[in-house]
């Protein structure tokens, strides 16, 4: 496929892949963020598991492999126990946010 200017990207889904694919495809084509539109219900980056309000929810995915940036991996962890105040989140297997 040849690289076009009228690329026109609808995203299915607010949810953290959803974040992941937008803030990668604007890194690599910032030209095209005014034909990019975004379907999903809720905040952005949430979804459905990082949505709930349920107090005994807890991600299923430690934080420590929560990577967006390959050259950064430690950015979520550093953003998350800046942010998160989640008493219970810590077990022996890493930070289990809700």
């Amino acid at each position: 496929m040849r690289p076009t200017s009228s690329v026109s990207v609808a995203i299915v889904g607010a949810g953290y892949t959803s974040a992941a694919l937008l803030t990668h495809l604007l890194d690599r084509r910032p030209d095209v963020a005014e034909k990019i539109a975004v379907f999903g219900t809720g905040s952005f980056g949430h979804g459905a598991a990082f949505g709930t309000l349920h107090p005994d929810f807890r991600l299923n995915v430690r934080a420590q492999i929560m990577q967006l940036r390959p050259a950064k991996p430690d950015l979520f962890p550093i953003w998350s126990e800046a942010c998160l105040q989640d008493k219970d989140a810590y077990c022996e297997a890493g930070q289990f946010y809700r």
